[in-house]
């Protein structure tokens, strides 16, 4: 089959058990690590070597729209973490069910609370998600080898959640 789909609406994001809904119309979640998974240094004559890189962290960043309730639970678990440190700790899963690109870690956090902006017209919030231990798949759709499905099952399993 030379045609693939993307329907963002089977992008699915879930933190602290609860899905995250009211997803922004253009680009909605951004997914980086925090270091390369490798490092390398060369010496004078060419000679590499090169190690991996132990950090596994990195920040999911989340683009909702103004109207989303996901804005107040995410508001409340950041103040909750805020006033009872570690109580905001909780596994995060990202999947896209049409395809095979997934993203998890079995400890995240509000690191920012969003700042916001009102005006004429309805905007977006902006959420940073710091994500320890952060596993990170960058797939195609179901023609792809990988079912997230089946991570998921491992990832849970692997996390005993």
């Amino acid at each position: 089959m030379l045609v693939r789909d993307y329907r963002p609406k089977d992008i699915i994001i879930i933190f602290y058990y609860v899905p995250i809904v009211g997803y922004a119309p253009d680009s909605f979640v951004t997914i980086e690590a925090d270091e390369p998974r490798w490092r390398h240094e060369s010496g004078i004559y060419g000679e590499t070597c090169r190690w991996i890189n132990n950090n596994y962290n990195g920040t999911i960043t989340l683009e909702l729209v103004q109207s989303s309730p996901s804005n107040t639970f995410l508001s409340a678990v950041a103040i909750l973490d805020q006033t009872l440190p570690g109580i905001g700790l909780s596994p995060i899963f990202i999947a896209d069910l049409n395809g095979s690109s997934l993203a998890m870690s079995p400890e995240a956090w509000v690191e920012q609370i969003s700042s916001r902006t009102f005006g004429k017209e309805s905007g977006t919030v902006r959420w940073v998600i710091h994500a320890t231990k952060l596993e990170f798949v960058s797939g195609g759709n179901w023609a792809s080898l990988i079912n997230p499905k089946n991570l998921l099952m491992q990832a849970k399993s692997k996390w005993n959640y």
